[in-house]
């Protein structure tokens, strides 16, 4: 399986009037975040995993595909959320307890 089909979706983004100024799939996703909020994920194929902070809603959006080929681990430390791409970064943190 291929990553995501942000190059097939870009050409549409840029029709609807957004500008590009890089060629990467991070700023296809902040574009297609920015228009369409969640529902973006209708518009995903393949493998993709996501952390979006929108500073305007001061909110998270984390999303992976949805045959979880593109790993997305989170977990609650008091009042943290921690997240990653691969578990042993989670269990790196301190504040993480890999036990009782």
């Amino acid at each position: 399986m291929k990553s995501f089909n942000y190059v097939e979706l870009r050409p549409g983004l840029e029709a609807r009037g957004h500008r590009f100024y890089t060629n990467t799939d991070t700023e296809v996703l902040l574009h297609l975040y920015e228009e369409k909020g969640a529902e973006m994920l209708n518009d995903l194929n393949g493998q993709f995993a996501v952390a979006i902070w929108d500073c305007h809603k001061e909110t998270l959006f984390l999303a992976r595909d949805r045959m979880g080929i593109r790993p997305l681990f989170y977990t609650q430390a008091g009042r943290r959320l921690i997240f990653a791409s691969e578990v042993k970064a989670i269990f790196a943190d301190p504040t993480t307890s890999t036990g009782p």
